[in-house]
């Protein structure tokens, strides 16, 4: 018997954005305070010093609140309420989880930098043949480390048998699948972010159209979180149910 699981990479995707559209004003219940909150934050600090570093904390904020809200409807069937806010220590500890298996990837790829850069130090863009080294293994340990972050669906449904490593043993043989499915269902939200983004620097704008603009990348944003969740939900119930089951087949048997 294989003990790899077969995850389906497309119907993943698919299934992601199908939920998001048929649930949308559940998603939307979950956004609303966060919504105003980081709406009328962003407004009240713009030209405060430090005033971007509190939009930036609410941001990340309100994006593990949000996510944990939306994982918690997709697996437990557990609804917000409009304008409820939901923050604790469960939001908290996702939150936390979150920036650190971030921060453990950009340590990675930092170190990666490090070890490939010439010893003359003319940097690693001094050869395309140094710059596709970098890519190449920068890319791969970044989609191998991708996979810690089935940990944050077992966070947000208080799941606390899954440990660091069961989410590596539960996807093993999966890497590829895994972080392409993240990046095709998170890109889109991703460069509608970036392009919106460089709309607002490259124009000069009225006050009317910025507002507009700010209120549009805020939706985007929430959009960004919800979807990033809602495709670790379904991998994570996936890669769950199907170990998990693969490990309670007796030795020997063939599926």
């Amino acid at each position: 018997m294989s003990n790899l699981v077969d995850f389906p990479l497309i119907e993943s995707v698919k299934r992601t954005y199908l939920y998001m559209f048929a649930n949308a004003k559940k998603a939307i219940a979950i956004c609303s305070f966060w919504y105003v909150l980081t709406v009328c934050i962003c407004l009240s600090m713009a030209g405060f010093s430090g005033g971007i570093a509190v939009s930036i904390l609410v941001d990340i904020i309100s994006s593990a609140a949000i996510s944990v809200s939306f994982v918690r409807l997709i697996i437990l069937n557990e609804e917000n309420k409009p304008f409820q806010k939901t923050f604790g220590k469960r939001e908290m500890k996702y939150m936390l989880y979150e920036l650190l298996l971030t921060f453990m990837i950009l340590l990675a790829v930092s170190v990666i930098l490090v070890s490939l850069s010439p010893s003359d130090n003319a940097g690693i863009g001094s050869s395309p043949s140094s710059m596709l080294a970098f890519a190449i293994t920068a890319l791969a340990a970044t989609a191998y480390l991708s996979r810690s972050f089935l940990l944050l669906p077992a966070i947000a449904v208080e799941n606390k048998e899954l440990k660091f490593s069961d989410a590596f043993k539960m996807s093993k043989g999966n890497t590829s699948k895994f972080f392409a499915g993240m990046l095709l269902a998170c890109i889109p939200a991703f460069i509608l972010l970036n392009i919106l983004a460089e709309i607002i620097r490259q124009l000069n704008l009225n006050i009317g159209l910025l507002l507009v603009m700010i209120l549009i990348i805020r939706a985007v944003m929430m959009f960004y979180s919800l979807i990033k969740a809602c495709y670790l939900a379904h991998a994570y119930q996936y890669f769950v149910y199907f170990y998990t089951q693969q490990e309670q087949e007796p030795e020997g048997v063939d599926k």
